[in-house]
C-alpha cells in the first residue's frame, strides 16, 4: 500500500478561480482532503472595503471555521483589506502583505505542520512566508515560452530554486523544463496528468441529453475553453471536408480567441451547446463517436501540455483525434492519433470513425483509468514520504 501524506494543513494559493479553466486543483485537493485538512488560499484577491463590517464578520468566520476543521474539512480563506482600494499598487502590496498576516496567524494557532502546494510560478509570492513544513509546485504546464505567458518565465526560475518539489503531469514537459533548469532535477517527480475516471463510468448509457436527439449521423465532440490556442483553420478544414458528420462544441469561449471561430458555428454541420457542466459531460461524449483536440502546437503551452480533455474523452470510450501534443505520441495510434498536416488529420478522422471497436474502446479506458487523479496524487505523495519525510 502506498504511503500517504496525513495530518497535515495543505495550503492551496489559488492562482484563477475554482474549476477555472479545469478542475485540476478541485480534484487534487479532493484527494488530499481524505487524510489532511485542505485550505484554498485567495491572497491575490482582497476583500471590497465597501462593506467594512460585513468583510470583518466574514474573516471572523473563516478563521472559527479554520480553527474548528478536521481531517476531510476543504475550505476557502479570504484575507480582509486593511486599507481600502486596490487601484494603487502601492496599497495593494501592502493589502496582500497584511493578508499574508492574518493567515500566517491562523497558521499557527492551528498548530498543524504546513505544506503549500501550488500550480502557478504565482506562489512563489507566498513561499516561506507562512512557516511552512514543505513546498510543492505542480506543474501542469509549458509556461514562460510562448509570448501569452512570458511574463511567468522569471518568475517560475525563481520558483524552482525555492520549491522542495516539483511535480510534472509528462515526461515530456518535465524535459523541457529539465533542459533550461537543472537544479528540478533531484527534486522532481513525473507521474500521469490526472483525471476523473470514475466521472466518465456512467452507468446509465442510454440517457440521450436534449440537445443531442436529433442530431443525425457520426458526431465529432470537442470540449473545453475556446481560446487563442485553437487551430480554427484545421477546424475549418476537416468540417468543410466532411459535410455529413457532426460536429459539436461544448464550453466557454475567451475573448482571445480567432474571431474566424464564430464564423465555424455557422456552418450547417455545427452545433454550439454552450457551457456544461462537469457531470454532464459525460453523456455527451458517450453519445459521441470521436473527440478532438485541434490545438497549435507552435505553442509550447500547447505542445508540451497533457490536456485533460484526452483522458475524460477515453474514459467515455471514444478514440481521441489530435494535433501533435508531445505527451499523446506514447499511445496506440489507432486510441490516441497526433498529427499536424490537415490532410492526415482528415483522413484519420474517417479512418477512426469506421474502425473503432469494443476492444480498443476497453484499451481506451484502461489508458484513463492509469491517469485517474487518484493515481497521479498518490505518486506525488509516496515521492514527497520517500524523499522529504522517510522513517
Amino acid at each position: 500500500m502506498k504511503r500517504r501524506l496525513t495530518g497535515y494543513t495543505i495550503v492551496i494559493p489559488l492562482h484563477l478561480s475554482l474549476g477555472y479553466p479545469s478542475d485540476y486543483v478541485d480534484q487534487t485537493a479532493l484527494i488530499l482532503a481524505k487524510n489532511n485538512v485542505v485550505i484554498f488560499f485567495d491572497f491575490i484577491h482582497p476583500s471590497l472595503w465597501r462593506q467594512t463590517i460585513n468583510e470583518i464578520k466574514r474573516v471572523i468566520k473563516q478563521f472559527v471555521q479554520l480553527l474548528r476543521a478536521e481531517v476531510g474539512s476543504k475550505i476557502c480563506f479570504r484575507p480582509f483589506s486593511v486599507f481600502p482600494t486596490r487601484n494603487i499598487p502601492f496599497i495593494f502590496k501592502i493589502n496582500r502583505f497584511l493578508g499574508l498576516v492574518q493567515f500566517r496567524l491562523f497558521l499557527w494557532l492551528k498548530k498543524k505542520p504546513v505544506i503549500i502546494w501550488g500550480f502557478d510560478p504565482i506562489i512563489e509570492n507566498v513561499i516561506g512566508k507562512l512557516g511552512e513544513k514543505l513546498r510543492v509546485y505542480d506543474c501542469i504546464d509549458c509556461l514562460g515560452e510562448d509570448e501569452e505567458t512570458k511574463n511567468l518565465k522569471e518568475l517560475e526560475k525563481k520558483l524552482f530554486k525555492k520549491i522542495d518539489i516539483v511535480a510534472f503531469n509528462s515526461s515530456v514537459l518535465f524535459q523541457e523544463k529539465l533542459s533550461k533548469n537543472n537544479q528540478i532535477k533531484n527534486k522532481a517527480v513525473v507521474t500521469v496528468c490526472g483525471c476523473a475516471y470514475n466521472l466518465f463510468q456512467t452507468k446509465d448509457n442510454h440517457t440521450i441529453p436534449d440537445d443531442l436527439k436529433n442530431l443525425k449521423g457520426n458526431l465529432v465532440i470537442l470540449a473545453g475553453v475556446f481560446d487563442y490556442r485553437l487551430d480554427v483553420n484545421l477546424l475549418n478544414y476537416v468540417i468543410d471536408k466532411n459535410p455529413k458528420l457532426t460536429f459539436i462544441f461544448i464550453g466557454p469561449f475567451l475573448k482571445d480567441v480567432d474571431k474566424d471561430f464564430f464564423a465555424l458555428l455557422n456552418k450547417n454541420n455545427v452545433f454550439y451547446l454552450g457551457k456544461k457542466k462537469k457531470e454532464q459531460l459525460s453523456y455527451y461524449y458517450k453519445n459521441s463517436n470521436l473527440g478532438i483536440i485541434p490545438y497549435k502546437t507552435s505553442l509550447n503551452f500547447v505542445k508540451y501540455s497533457n490536456p485533460m480533455k484526452a483522458y475524460e474523452y477515453l474514459a467515455s470510450g471514444i478514440p481521441v483525434l489530435s494535433t501533435e501534443i508531445e505527451a499523446l505520441k506514447k499511445y496506440p495510434k489507432d486510441i490516441v492519433y497526433t498529427t499536424d498536416n490537415y490532410g492526415d488529420f482528415n483522413r484519420n478522422l474517417k479512418s477512426m470513425l469506421k474502425n473503432w471497436t469494443i476492444q480498443k474502446k476497453m484499451i481506451a479506458q484502461k489508458i484513463a483509468k492509469k491517469n485517474s487523479w487518484e493515481n497521479k496524487v498518490a505518486k506525488i505523495e509516496e515521492f514527497i514520504i520517500l524523499k522529504i519525510f522517510p522513517l
